[in-house]
């Protein structure tokens, strides 16, 4: 709610908040934070324009969230994803087809939910038009 009502004027510091979180070490007490600044930065990036220099860390870390065992998160991942389509550009593809082979490769269950996850949220903002492709 926060993010959804002065986002677009404190996008910048909250980045920065979030994007020190997100470089914390991985252990069980920062696993809840740094989730709870991945769902945040996922909704700052409907204000972000294509030109911000933390787009690409932005989309990184969404997709890399993907792999969490987490279902909530990949979920909640997945559903911020629609937002950060327009930042893909011409590694759309390159995103969709890992996550497909992903999904058809089998292997560890939480990667390939992701992977599913991801794949939805790719669809919703491309539109199910793009999988004609």
């Amino acid at each position: 709610t926060v993010v959804r009502t002065i986002g677009s004027k404190v996008q910048n510091e909250l980045i920065k908040i979030f994007e020190t979180v997100l470089n914390q070490e991985d252990n069980q007490e920062t696993d809840l934070s740094k989730h709870a600044a991945i769902v945040y930065i996922g909704a700052l990036a409907k204000f972000l324009k294509e030109t911000h220099p933390k787009v690409n860390f932005i989309v990184n870390k969404l997709l890399k969230t993907l792999e969490t065992p987490s279902e909530f998160v990949q979920r909640t991942v997945s559903k911020s994803i629609p937002e950060i389509v327009r930042f893909l550009g011409k590694d759309t593809q390159k995103h969709i087809e890992t996550m497909k082979s992903t999904v058809l490769g089998g292997g560890d269950y939480a990667k390939v939910r992701g992977a599913a996850y991801g794949i939805s949220g790719l669809v919703k903002g491309l539109g199910v038009v793009y999988l004609e492709k």
